[in-house]
């Protein structure tokens, strides 16, 4: 067997170049590749949102974020901060309203590739389903935390006097006022 046979032979048993993937060249001019974003992103309202996007790419990618389409900005509420390899957007305390498709664009002179992360902010109200006396009707009640008392939340159905629902107890109060008169 010639020398140069054996030498190949030997790479290939030693996991040489023909046995093993080559990595690429970071010096080589590439255009942008993303990881694979984080999909859904669920937070509790109030917490804090973090939505990362990492890329690869020769030139360095520039990162660029979008919500449901605009163009996102830094600002108080939301900073970006952008590295060689990574953007991450950040919301110190998140709204519900701050739930949406988050998309983040990764560009070089090469081309560009985006990714999106869907956002859902779930509510930190605690929910209560009651049955009205007699009826089908079951209703939702949201309440939150006021001043160290539980009250009905804005928006909510809120409980009528005598308890959560309110057509039964106003029935039942117009029935006492009768019977008094």
């Amino acid at each position: 067997m010639s020398e140069g046979k054996k030498k190949e032979r030997l790479g290939k048993k030693r996991g040489g170049k023909k046995g093993r993937k080559e990595s690429k060249d970071p010096s080589e001019a590439a255009a942008p590749t993303l990881k694979h974003m984080r999909n859904p992103v669920l937070v509790d309202e109030g917490s804090r949102l973090i939505v990362k996007c990492e890329a690869s790419g020769n030139p360095t990618p520039e990162y660029k974020w979008y919500k449901d389409g605009a163009e996102l900005r830094k600002s108080k509420e939301i900073k970006i901060r952008n590295s060689k390899k990574n953007s991450k957007v950040q919301i110190g305390s998140a709204k519900l309203e701050d739930s949406g498709n988050y998309t983040c664009v990764a560009e070089n002179s090469l081309g560009k590739e985006n990714g999106t992360s869907t956002v859902h902010v779930q509510s930190s109200a605690p929910e209560q389903v009651s049955q009205c006396h007699g009826s089908q009707l079951a209703r939702t009640h949201r309440y939150e935390e006021v001043g160290g008392k539980t009250k009905p939340m804005r928006g909510g159905v809120a409980p009528g006097p005598g308890g959560a629902c309110p057509q039964y107890n106003s029935q039942k109060v117009k029935k006492k006022e009768e019977r008094a008169s």
